[in-house]
């Protein structure tokens, strides 16, 4: 079993800032044994993991994934000149495969919701 927990900082992406928000998530193995793992994040088309805004998703392939162990990453998140104040969704994923990365045992899920302000 694979826990996904998430956190912004500072909490508001603020488009008169020009600043990014950092998005920072952790993905833990809480099964009782070591598995195949990935995760991949998918941002809406008003946002952007680069300054240049070309960049609308990440995936990451763990490897194998011991019992107990997390990983923790870092990333920046940034508007596109076209980005409108309100709420958008970020989703990620994380994948248990079966003996390589073509088959997905199990997939987690989590929607978060990042607020835009001008």
């Amino acid at each position: 079993m694979l826990q996904i927990n998430t956190s912004f900082m500072p909490y508001r992406l603020v488009l008169s800032r020009k600043e990014p928000v950092k998005l920072k998530v952790t993905i833990r193995n809480a099964g009782g044994e070591e598995m195949l793992a990935s995760y991949e994040i998918r941002l809406p088309p008003m946002l952007s993991l680069d300054k240049s805004g070309f960049r609308g998703a990440h995936t990451n392939r763990i490897g194998s994934f011991a019992s107990g162990a997390e990983i923790t990453e870092y990333f920046e998140i940034h508007a596109r000149p076209m980005t409108q104040k309100g709420e958008h969704t970020i989703n990620i994923k994380a994948y248990e495969h079966y003996n390589n990365y073509e088959f997905v045992k199990r997939q987690y899920k989590k929607d978060l919701g990042l607020v835009v302000d001008e």
